[in-house]
């Protein structure tokens, strides 16, 4: 049975159970489910967060099973789900008495904790037992759960530290090696996953994923030539997965391979024919070689094959705008934010874009709700301003420049921003008293930054602050 014939069948079991328990019910009548049924259920009934049914349904299990451990686990993460920590915590530790050595009620208890925000707790729970295990497999399982816990509490450091020693138990775990490069790219850490990755596949040189990564950790270092490499050794060992044929376009395209690039989305294409992807991936490449026509002319194949796709409308968009189209940039750029609503970047764009078509107050309505996905793009507060500038409204300018300045860590603009509309609005003694400290902490963005103010490029305060 494929994997697709197995899902199907699941899911007509999961009915065909849910249905006679919600009968019995119904009818006040005792029907027989076995602990599996009963786990099933209880997992249902959590997937759908109605909490209530299974508390019901592990209760019931448990009267009849009053001795099973899985059972137990189950109604502790139950009462977990509805924040009845301790209850749940006193029914693992009740378990632990009849059975100190299932990793599963340390693994739930672990959980448990991390819901509450005690990550480290947690992870000392699950370190104390790896000296008790004597199978491999838990002990892998045990590093994965730690990388949970660690990453609950967002020390990215400590999860590549997990997953790297997972890996070095089984060095086929394929879940670690797809969670470590996410956490790379958090960390920023390129150079020692570089390190790693090199020492792994020289002794796993079939593993894909590994060179995926190290392909991952070299473009982290804009070493493109060897994290190309590193791609066509993944695609040497199996050309047949789509998304390294992706990688490798967008690499050829990061060093500046353009036509490197289009031959392989050509390979693409022969192995796997056309399709929206394929057309997006000659758009980006026809895009770096500033041929935008026949950017444009992709893009628009791709969506009509697939008309969902807000990315195609954001990049034509952006395709328009540089073009000085603004009214069908704008256009698409609403398009784009209607099918994926919690795009930042897209509703800043539309924002810059809206401002420009003297839109300020559909500029306002795309940043507000910018502002509540990422409030610490600092690019919302500069347009915010700009907006308000062009209502006449300097009060909300600077309170929102005020605002970036307070919530984002890209405060220099912003600070610079501040002082020009205090300057512009008369007060100029308290601009230029502002300019000078701030140009006393980072002289280095000096001629960057006076751009926004010339005036002052000859201020003698100015003059003698620069030397």
């Amino acid at each position: 049975m494929d994997s697709y014939e197995y899902e199907k069948e699941h899911e007509k079991y999961i009915d065909s159970i849910v249905e006679k328990y919600e009968n019995s019910v119904k009818d006040n009548v005792s029907v027989f489910f076995d602990t599996e049924d009963f786990e099933a259920l209880i997992n249902f009934y959590q997937s759908a967060r109605d909490y209530t049914t299974a508390l019901s349904v592990v209760n019931q299990a448990l009267n009849q099973y009053p001795f099973s451990t899985s059972l137990m686990i189950n109604k502790a993460m139950v009462l977990a789900d509805v924040k009845r920590f301790a209850e749940a915590i006193r029914l693992l530790d009740k378990i632990l008495l009849i059975d100190s050595n299932d990793i599963e009620i340390y693994i739930a208890k672990a959980d448990i904790l991390s819901f509450q925000g005690k990550y480290m707790s947690a992870v000392k729970i699950l370190e104390d037992r790896i000296p008790f295990l004597s199978n491999k497999e838990d002990i892998v399982f045990v590093y994965l759960q730690m990388a949970d816990c660690y990453e609950d509490g967002l020390k990215y450091d400590k999860v590549f530290e997990c997953l790297t020693k997972s890996l070095e138990i089984d060095p086929n775990n394929e879940e670690a090696l797809g969670r470590i490069n996410y956490c790379v790219k958090i960390t920023g850490e390129y150079e020692k996953s570089k390190k790693f990755h090199e020492e792994y596949t020289d002794k796993n040189p079939y593993s894909i994923f590994a060179w995926c990564n190290l392909s991952s950790a070299y473009a982290g270092l804009e070493q493109y030539d060897e994290a190309i490499d590193a791609l066509k050794n993944a695609l040497a060992i199996d050309d047949t997965i789509d998304f390294i044929h992706h990688d490798l376009v967008d690499l050829y395209l990061s060093n500046n391979q353009p036509e490197d690039a289009l031959e392989a989305v050509n390979e693409y294409e022969e192995l796997f024919g056309y399709d929206e992807f394929s057309f997006i991936l000659y758009a980006e490449c026809y895009r770096s070689m500033d041929n935008l026509r026949m950017a444009k002319y992709y893009y628009k194949r791709a969506l009509n094959l697939n008309s969902n796709m807000s990315s195609i409308y954001y990049e034509l968009g952006m395709i328009y705008e540089e073009e000085g189209e603004l009214g069908i940039s704008f256009a698409h750029l609403q398009k784009a934010i209607e099918l994926d609503e919690l795009n930042c970047d897209y509703l800043i764009d539309a924002a810059k874009i809206a401002q420009e078509l003297d839109k300020n107050e559909k500029a306002l309505e795309f940043l507000d709700n910018a502002f509540s996905i990422d409030k610490t793009r600092f690019e919302i507060y500069l347009i915010q301003a700009q907006s308000y500038l062009n209502l006449n409204d300097a009060d909300n300018a600077i309170e929102a420049l005020e605002n970036g300045m307070a919530l984002s860590a890209n405060k220099d603009e912003l600070q610079f921003a501040h002082i020009a509309i205090t300057y512009f609005l008369g007060f100029e003694k308290e601009a230029i008293q502002q300019l000078c400290l701030l140009l006393a902490e980072i002289p280095e963005k000096a001629s960057e930054l006076l751009e926004i103010l010339p005036e002052l490029k000859n201020h003698p305060d100015i003059i003698h602050l620069l030397g």
